[in-house]
């Protein structure tokens, strides 16, 4: 009886011996499947963060653009009425002097004729 109970004892051991080998060989493994699953999740979620940037930069020179094209289109369109006001000043200068010559022509025009008709008088009269 002896025997058997050191024979128990003995392989009680040698079972536990194996358990804690094989407790330690399934936590190295285990482990060695943590690292990589955090290796694997850490390449994602920087893969996850650039893009986001990429994307947040590309919207943010949208914006940028759209805002430039606001204030050159804006400050276009000032030069533009500038310029048509400055054409509708000139076109009326230029008018009126029209205007003045034709009129000049006209008084010159009435001039001769009366002139003509005043002297046509005299002769008639004398």
């Amino acid at each position: 009886k002896i025997a058997r109970v050191r024979y128990l004892k003995f392989l009680w051991g040698i079972v536990l011996l194996q358990g804690v080998v094989r407790g330690q060989r399934d936590r190295s493994e285990c482990r060695k499947y943590h690292d990589a699953a955090t290796c694997i999740q850490s390449s994602w979620r920087r893969s996850r963060t650039q893009m986001q940037y990429v994307m947040l930069r590309l919207a943010i020179v949208k914006i940028q653009t759209s805002i430039r094209e606001a204030k050159i289109h804006a400050c276009f369109s000032r030069k533009i009425d500038m310029v048509v006001n400055l054409q509708r000043v000139v076109r009326g200068i230029m008018e009126r002097r029209r205007l003045m010559r034709r009129r000049e022509a006209v008084r010159r025009v009435q001039c001769s004729w009366r002139g003509a008709l005043a002297r046509a008088n005299y002769k008639r009269c004398r």
